[in-house]
């Protein structure tokens, strides 16, 4: 069949990691269907266009259209986002029409993320009849996160419940996020299809340096991912052991000064700003244990990598990690919040690394997560949706 996927985050020129996983979605979901992707940027500084240009992408089953837009600015906040908004519309009712017509209707509209893409998937239900599913990511929807959907004006929860109820099917890529949905926003049925990992690169390597016990973390350093309390806790690992390494992947190259200097860390760090895919693994096979002590998750996709690469991963104990992580088999739990629990969990691994059984850890990885996998899930949902 063919689907037209409406993603509210993909990679693109101007932000090449944004909804990097959907994109992997994408490549699962094309190993069964035809998958059409439609993503709007907004240039609002003109980088790529003063007007409007498609990046169009063939990959097998799988087209990629990244449209660029700049929208007229007035230095007026408020007043710029009503532009773009009208502007975003207009370009994106032009490409989907201009897309029908290319290629006829399709059998399903997919959305990754309700807001802003949904708004279009109303608009084709409307004009053409086509049913839509939606997919959710987002971890604003939880409550509590920062700058949460519970914070978003009334129109904005309006048009986002809109969305949802209007979908023919949902799927979120954790239990913990469809029942959040289900139980506190609108009581909506929900399947759960994880994030997928590119398991031909993300597989176990040969390590060449074990002098050294090499934790890995990879984030934006930000309320989220709970950077002061892994900087703590590596400060009061190191007054009981100081044989190890923090490799961190982050673009916050001031933010880990600072906590480096302030926790006394200088030493102890390795610091890479952000990097696609092909250049982390290497670093990541040759760590010991991935690191990420989030305040709250919708997945975890490096958790998930790090597993695919034999790593175990000492992780917070929120509701999320419970359904990626077995404890003391792939991984470690540290109470959430707590700075110096997390430092004796990571001295416990530096004294038990041998416990875990690394290629166990990545075959099971492999076999949840591998795209072949997520894609015959999103091929059976795509069926069981167009047959009800």
């Amino acid at each position: 069949m063919r689907v037209l996927w409406l993603a509210s985050w993909y990679p693109n020129q101007l932000f090449p990691l944004n909804g990097d996983f959907v994109q992997r979605h994408a490549h699962a979901a094309s190993l069964f269907n035809t998958i059409d992707v439609i993503h709007l940027c907004r240039d609002e500084k003109g980088v790529v266009t003063r007007s409007v240009k498609q990046d169009l992408t063939r990959r097998g089953n799988l087209t990629e259209r990244i449209i660029y837009y700049h929208s007229f600015t007035t230095g007026i906040k408020f007043i710029d986002r009503i532009f773009s908004t009208i502007r975003y519309r207009k370009v994106y009712k032009e490409a989907i029409s201009y897309y029908i017509s290319e290629n006829g209707k399709p059998d399903l509209i997919h959305v990754h993320v309700a807001m802003n893409a949904g708004l279009m998937a109303l608009w084709i239900k409307k004009e053409w009849g086509i049913e839509y599913v939606l997919t959710e990511h987002w971890s604003g929807l939880l409550p509590e996160a920062e700058n949460s959907f519970y914070t978003r004006s009334a129109t904005f929860k309006r048009l986002w419940k809109k969305i949802v109820q209007q979908a023919k099917g949902l799927s979120a890529v954790s239990r913990y996020l469809g029942n959040t949905i289900k139980e506190n926003i609108i009581k909506k049925e929900y399947v759960v299809i994880p994030n997928v990992v590119n398991t031909a690169l993300f597989k176990p390597a040969a390590k060449t340096d074990n002098n050294l016990t090499t934790f890995i973390h990879i984030s934006r350093l930000d309320y989220q991912k709970n950077p002061e309390a892994i900087f703590k806790s590596f400060y009061l690992l190191k007054k009981k052991n100081q044989n190890f390494r923090l490799t961190i992947f982050s673009n916050e190259t001031k933010r880990i000064k600072q906590l480096s200097s302030q926790y006394d860390l200088d030493n102890n760090i390795e610091h890479y700003v952000e990097v696609r895919q092909e250049d982390l693994v290497n670093k990541m096979q040759q760590s010991d244990a991935l690191v990420l002590f989030s305040r709250y998750e919708t997945f975890g996709c490096v958790v998930a990598e790090a597993n695919a690469c034999g790593l175990p991963v000492i992780v917070s104990d929120i509701p999320t990690m419970h359904e990626l992580v077995q404890d003391k088999v792939n991984g470690i739990f540290a109470s959430n919040e707590k700075a110096e629990d997390l430092a004796e969990k990571l001295l416990w691994f530096i004294q038990n690394k041998n416990a875990f059984a690394g290629n166990e850890i990545a075959s099971a990885a492999n076999a949840q997560y591998n795209y072949q996998r997520v894609g015959q899930l999103f091929n059976s949902w795509y069926k069981e949706v167009l047959n009800q």
